[in-house]
């Protein structure tokens, strides 16, 4: 597979196996990160994607199937009609980082050190713009400035 030039270019499996073309995004503000995220709820009728990467490398803090992933939150969020995209579980780091990951990474480096520690911001044009760690306030900020001229006023 050629390297991406793009985020447009990704692709990755949801959480039930389907190939997902990152084309989908076009036009969008996209949040990809390897936890739920409390936003969806807020910015998702907004127009945020949100792009959901499990993962089980952090504690083995996410030892379960895809199935069981699903289904957790299922039950414990209620996210219809918001933009949230589950995908498979992934590696962030590694050797087997996979390709969404190693594109985010290159745009702006360094390993995921901790769940819930690296979220990506994608603006409407498919560019990378930011990198956020712990402060999700940060992101909600950025977020919420990418996402006005997307938002009919």
């Amino acid at each position: 597979m050629a390297a991406a030039k793009s985020f447009y270019d990704l692709s990755a499996k949801d959480i039930d196996g389907n190939d997902v073309s990152f084309e989908k995004f076009k036009g969008k503000v996209v949040l990809v990160t390897n936890e739920m995220s409390a936003m969806a709820k807020e910015l998702g009728p907004k127009g945020l994607e949100i792009v959901c990467f499990p993962c089980n490398q952090f504690g083995w803090q996410e030892p379960g199937s895809e199935a069981e992933i699903k289904k957790f939150v299922e039950d414990k969020f209620d996210f219809k009609g918001v933009g949230v995209n589950m995908m498979s579980k992934i590696d962030v780091n590694g050797g087997k980082t996979h390709p969404v990951w190693q594109f985010l990474k290159e745009k702006h480096p360094g390993d995921v050190r901790w769940n819930f520690a690296a979220k990506f911001i994608v603006d409407g044009e498919g560019n990378v713009v930011e990198r956020n760690g712990d402060s999700a306030g940060a992101s909600k900020a950025k977020i919420e400035e990418l996402l006005k001229p997307l938002v009919p006023a």
